[in-house]
């Protein structure tokens, strides 16, 4: 049902986005979209001219590594507000946040999955933070949670990262 006037998001201001799949309204009224995709270079990404025309450097980042994250938007101001870098890159399902107001799980669609948590440093603010990725106990008893490293790097990569460290679905 349509409750409301919908509108058009203006997703120029982080660079664009590529097949968002689930999202979220957060607790503080922005709604954070999750880009199900991660190309691994431009000419994916241009798919012979049926994706992503302009395939040119967004920031400091190559045009495939600003794709793949949670896109934070502001519904009244029609536009993107934000990248959640450092929540990392990878292909992005779905996430949740707690009633804490500074842990947000995070889950990944790819195989292998990673399961990954961010922790706020401060209620209410999404931007700074520490990503976690879960580690599986024997027998499937507990688990841990990995410290990730929080360079640009290491985020793009961050299933991998993730992995490399033990990281278990």
């Amino acid at each position: 049902n349509v409750i409301s006037e919908y509108f058009h998001i203006d997703f120029s201001t982080v660079g664009s986005t590529d097949r968002n799949c689930g999202g979220v309204l957060g607790p503080n009224g922005l709604v954070y979209t999750c880009e199900e995709y991660q190309p691994n270079n431009n000419t994916e990404l241009y798919r012979q001219g049926l994706g992503h025309r302009d395939t040119s450097d967004f920031g400091e980042l190559k045009k495939w590594e600003n794709i793949g994250y949670v896109v934070e938007v502001d519904p009244f101001g029609k536009k993107a507000t934000q990248k959640m870098y450092q929540w990392g890159r990878y292909y992005h399902e779905d996430l949740e946040f707690m009633d804490d107001g500074k842990t947000i799980y995070l889950t990944d669609d790819n195989d292998p999955a990673v399961f990954f948590k961010f922790v706020a440093h401060q209620k209410g603010n999404y931007s700074e933070g520490q990503l976690y990725a879960f580690k599986e106990g024997i027998n499937t008893k507990k688990g841990t949670w990995l410290t990730l490293p929080m360079d640009m790097q290491s985020l793009i990569k961050a299933r991998d990262v993730a992995i490399s460290m033990g990281a278990t679905m």
